[in-house]
């Protein structure tokens, strides 16, 4: 049976007063109403394992490892701007250092490389829209995106930078043959 306050209302006033919720909730800065839920969610983003996860991902040889180009700074920014995102790379964390429990350590940055590589594999074989595997999927996908727009990464690649905002300065003269 409803409260009374609620039976005594007319369904004409009903209507009302959710079109006056429903007004008043697009005042609110969405900001506003998800602050707790993305508060909570990066805290629960164990550093811990999403710092040796990334450079597993992307390690230090030629060029810089992911971390030492601020990678994870980046991921954490959209975590910070999206819950979403916030809540997988939490559960992601979570499952690297259950991994990494499975295989004999406290949690996953106390892997050894070959180790880290082992689980990060896993992740990237695992199921489609498995967590390990859209964990994998989105952090990749970031990891990449932030890694080599950076100038630092270029090196490794060969890539001597954008031809902006020089230009092609040899347009005039035709292709050079490429070795075969």
């Amino acid at each position: 049976m409803p409260p009374p306050l609620i039976s005594n209302l007319t369904a004409r006033s009903r209507r009302g007063f959710l079109r006056f919720l429903l007004a008043l909730s697009t005042l609110l800065p969405a900001r506003l109403l998800l602050a707790a839920p993305l508060e909570q969610a990066e805290r629960r983003i164990s550093l811990a394992a999403l710092v040796p996860y990334l450079d597993a991902l992307i390690p230090e040889d030629s060029t810089p490892s992911a971390t030492q180009l601020g990678v994870d700074q980046a991921i954490l920014d959209l975590a910070r701007q999206r819950f979403e995102v916030a809540r997988l790379i939490a559960l992601g964390c979570a499952w690297l250092d259950g991994q990494a429990r499975e295989r004999g350590t406290a949690e996953f940055a106390a892997l050894d490389p070959a180790g880290r590589e082992a689980v990060v594999a896993l992740a990237e074989r695992s199921p489609a829209r498995s967590l390990p595997r859209a964990f994998f999927e989105l952090t990749q996908e970031q990891a990449f995106t932030h890694y080599y727009a950076q100038a630092a990464s270029w090196q490794g690649l060969g890539f001597a930078g954008p031809p902006q905002p020089l230009g092609f300065l040899d347009f005039a003269a035709p292709p050079k043959a490429s070795a075969p």
